[in-house]
């Protein structure tokens, strides 16, 4: 046995993979979730707004309500799940229960949903969507690094940790779309990373990496400051979309 995989062996057993949806070690190894389990994963299906990726009622719909007659920020928004009981509880072992090897479960399904839309958009950096200083010291990581780095190992895209979020802001999730739009206002800034300064480098096509889409606020804000700054096309690729409008 190679080292590598003697070593992996041995982390195998001292650190099982346990299934994000029962809590169980998955079997067989090599998965990140059991194959039952799997089956209850709220799959988005159907037609979708070809704006922000939410589900539309009837197929010929091309833009939900909230999209339509609306300018967007951003180019396009495409989710992987629907953002239901289960997957709430999900997203939030892996950012406040400190589930972060979950990531690689959800860094698996991001994949896919990168190659089912955005594979011929010639993105060329993924952007984390930053969280404040005090936040992260008390969470100990950005769920949305984490995400970005491992989509970077897969899909070879590097990281564009261009985003600062200096204005420690109320949680979204208690807020209404007004409120969250307001919420945001002012509360990020661009900087230009080191690595990319030094590599001559500046990318045109970039995706910006979350967990939930909601009203879409956060990837408002996000794509905004990008664009201002240079940035000429913004797409958006997040865990789940829930249900909340405008």
């Amino acid at each position: 046995m190679k080292k590598n995989g003697f070593l992996k062996g041995v982390a195998d057993l001292l650190f099982p993979v346990t299934c994000p949806v029962c809590g169980d070690v998955v079997v067989p190894k090599g998965r990140r979730i059991c194959s039952d389990c799997k089956k209850m994963l709220p799959y988005l299906k159907g037609p979708a707004c070809l704006k922000c990726g939410k589900p539309v009622a009837f197929p010929t719909d091309e833009y939900c309500d909230a999209c339509l007659g609306r300018e967007r920020s951003f180019d396009r928004s495409a989710s992987v799940f629907e953002y239901n009981t289960l997957m709430q509880r999900m997203i939030g072992d892996y950012k406040f229960r400190n589930r972060k090897d979950f990531a690689l479960f959800f860094s698996d399904e991001l994949e896919t949903g990168f190659k089912n839309h955005f594979t011929g958009e010639g993105i060329q950096a993924l952007v984390p969507v930053p969280i404040h200083a005090s936040r992260k010291r008390f969470r100990g990581y950005n769920q949305s690094a984490i995400l970005c780095g491992e989509l970077s190992k897969r899909l070879d895209i590097p990281v564009y940790g261009c985003l600062v979020r200096h204005k420690k802001t109320v949680p979204q999730k208690t807020l209404d779309a007004a409120e969250r739009r307001k919420n945001l206002q002012d509360a990020m800034s661009f900087v230009e990373p080191e690595d990319f300064l030094s590599a001559g480098f500046k990318p045109k096509k970039v995706l910006i990496v979350d967990d939930i889409y909601t009203t879409g606020a956060t990837a408002e804000a996000c794509a905004e400051i990008l664009k201002e700054n240079g940035i000429e096309k913004v797409f958006v690729l997040s865990i789940a979309t829930g249900n909340k409008t405008n």
